[in-house]
C-alpha cells in the first residue's frame, strides 16, 4: 500500500486519462449520465477524516468531470461503504488478504468484485470469501459477456426473485409456471432427512420431485460449470447455498413438503414460517431436520426474514400484501412443482468467476488448477 511504485503508477494511468465529449475522436472518458448530485457530488468534492486528495477532480462542463483518486479511505467511512456511481476511486489498507476480504464484505453491496495475485492461496481463499455475484481475477472487471460472465450480484446489488442476465436461469424467471401432477420418477436415493419429509405427506409426486432434486443437485447445483471452454480465460459458474425463509400460508401441505425437500437437498438455512399449524408428521420430519419451525403473522415473518435471510423467502402458498412493494424482499413466490432447477433456486445464490489462464501468453497453471477445483466441487 505504501509502495511509491504502486502510487506512482496508479495516478498516472488516472491523470492520463482523456476526458471529453463522445463526439470528440480522443475522448476516453465521457461525461456522467447526469449532473452529480447527493452521494456522487459528495464523493468528488468531500474528503472524510483521514482522506487525501491523490488526484483532485476538474469540473469541465456539464456532467463533466476528470477522475478522482481518494487515498487513505477509513473502514467504516462514507466512501468505503457508499456506492459513488461515477468516476472516483478510494484507496484503502489493508493489514492482509483475510482483513481485505472483511472490509469488502462489510459493504451492503456485492455486485464485482477482482484481485490480481500469483498466489494460488490467496486465489483459492479469496474466491472462497468474497460475497459478490461476478469475480474476477488477474484481469479487468467490466465488461460482462452473456453465458461467459453471467451479470447480477449479491445482497443488495440484486433486486426481487431472478437470476443473473445471460445465464442459464434468466429467461424461466421472466415466465410463469405450472405444476403437473404426473412428475417421473428418477429412482434416486434421498437422504435420511428428506425421506423423512417426503413420508409425512405420503405423496407420490412429492417423492419423486424430491428425487429430481437429488440427480440435479448432484449433477448442476454442487458442482462448477465452464460453458465456454477457452483456454486463455477460465469462467466458472456454481451455486452457493443461501439462507432462506420458506413461508407458508396453511394451506396445500404436500406443496409445503416439496419446497421443504428441495431446502434440504440444497443444505438451506433459515426459518420455516407458517401462518398457522403445520400438520404434525410433516413438524416432526422438518424439526428433525434441524429446521427451526415458527407459526407467526406476516408483520412479524416479514420482519424475521429481513433479519435472518436479508429478505430472501420463498413462499408457498398466496402472498399476503404485506410482502409486496418492498425492494429488500425478494420473494419467490411462483407456483410449486416437480422442477428441480425451479425449486432449488431460490435457495442458492449464483457466481460467475472469471480466471485469467495465462500470464502475457504463458500458461498460469495456479489458474487452471483453481477453475478445475471448482468444476470438480464447486470449491476452490
Amino acid at each position: 500500500a505504501d509502495s511509491p511504485r504502486f502510487v506512482r503508477q496508479l495516478l498516472d494511468a488516472v491523470r492520463s486519462l482523456r476526458v471529453g465529449r463522445p463526439w470528440e475522436p480522443g475522448s476516453q472518458m465521457g461525461p456522467v449520465i447526469a449532473e452529480p448530485q447527493d452521494k456522487l457530488l459528495r464523493g468528488l468534492t468531500e474528503l472524510e477524516p483521514g482522506e487525501t486528495w491523490w488526484v483532485e477532480p476538474e469540473r469541465l462542463g456539464d456532467a463533466l468531470w476528470t477522475p478522482a483518486v481518494r487515498g487513505w479511505v477509513q473502514p467504516g467511512s462514507f466512501m468505503h461503504e457508499v456506492e459513488c456511481f461515477g468516476p472516483v476511486l478510494g484507496v484503502m489498507r489493508a493489514r492482509d488478504l483475510d482483513h481485505a476480504i472483511a472490509l469488502i464484505n462489510q459493504v451492503d453491496y456485492g455486485l464485482t468484485s477482482g484481485i490480481h495475485t500469483l498466489d494460488e492461496a490467496e486465489v483459492r481463499a479469496w474466491i472462497d470469501g468474497i460475497e459478490a455475484g461476478n469475480l474476477y481475477v488477474n484481469r479487468g472487471m467490466t465488461g460482462a459477456i452473456v453465458q461467459r460472465q453471467p451479470f447480477g450480484g449479491w445482497k443488495r446489488s440484486v433486486v426481487g426473485a431472478t437470476a443473473k442476465a445471460g445465464g442459464p436461469h434468466y429467461v424461466a424467471t421472466l415466465c410463469d409456471w405450472e405444476r403437473i401432477e404426473e412428475v417421473p420418477s428418477t429412482g434416486a436415493p434421498l437422504g435420511d432427512a428428506v425421506e423423512e419429509i417426503v413420508s409425512a405427506v405420503r405423496a407420490d409426486w412429492v417423492r419423486a420431485a424430491a428425487e429430481r432434486d437429488a440427480v440435479a443437485w448432484r449433477d448442476r447445483f454442487s458442482v462448477g460449470h465452464d460453458p465456454t471452454g477457452l483456454a486463455a480465460e477460465r469462467n466458472v459458474q456454481r451455486y452457493v447455498p443461501a439462507p432462506v425463509m420458506v413461508r407458508w400460508d396453511g394451506g396445500d401441505a404436500e406443496a409445503l413438503a416439496r419446497v421443504c425437500a428441495a431446502r434440504q437437498v440444497a443444505g438451506g438455512t433459515g426459518t420455516i414460517s407458517s401462518a398457522r399449524e403445520i400438520p404434525a408428521p410433516l413438524k416432526r420430519a422438518l424439526r428433525a431436520a434441524g429446521a427451526r419451525v415458527v407459526v407467526e403473522d406476516d408483520d412479524s415473518a416479514v420482519a424475521r426474514a429481513r433479519a435472518e435471510t436479508a429478505g430472501r423467502v420463498r413462499w408457498v402458498g398466496t402472498v399476503d400484501d404485506a410482502w409486496r412493494g418492498s425492494a429488500d424482499l425478494a420473494v419467490f413466490d411462483g407456483a410449486v412443482t416437480g422442477s428441480a432447477e425451479h425449486e432449488l433456486l431460490p435457495f442458492v445464490r449464483e457466481q460467475a468467476i472469471s480466471i485469467t489462464a495465462h500470464r502475457y501468453g504463458t500458461p498460469f497453471e495456479p489458474a487452471s488448477r483453481v477453475a478445475q477445483s471448482l468444476v470438480a466441487s464447486g470449491r476452490p
